[in-house]
């Protein structure tokens, strides 16, 4: 293996860490908040959403610390009985697997390239 073929596999490796931690936070900002304030429910939606953060902590769900499957993994182990909250989980889910699938499918397009 080539010098060149070392550095695009660095480069490749610091990307896919990049892009495992921003996908995170772009998944919290662009699934829709399950709470409204001018629900008659807000304060036992609020509630009920602080109990499933809480669940994440309580199960060190980290997406800087695991990695990308694993912090999936820890995630689906939460689970609210309120349907807005429920509803929340399975888009934020989604969203992950999505990015998770994108990061996945590029690596290995170019590990194929240089093959």
């Amino acid at each position: 293996m080539n010098i060149k073929n070392i550095s695009i596999l660095f480069l490749l490796f610091l990307v896919s860490v990049n892009c495992d931690i921003t996908g995170d936070i772009k998944c919290q900002f662009s699934t829709s908040q399950p709470c409204d304030a001018t629900d008659s429910d807000y304060a036992t939606c609020l509630n009920d959403y602080n109990n499933y953060q809480n669940c994440l902590g309580n199960k060190n769900c980290s997406s800087i610390t695991q990695s990308k499957s694993d912090y999936i993994s820890c995630c689906q182990k939460c689970n609210s009985p309120n349907p807005k909250i429920q509803q929340y989980i399975n888009s934020y889910l989604n969203c992950l697997n999505q990015a998770y699938l994108t990061i996945s499918t590029g690596i290995l397009a170019i590990l194929v390239a240089l093959i």
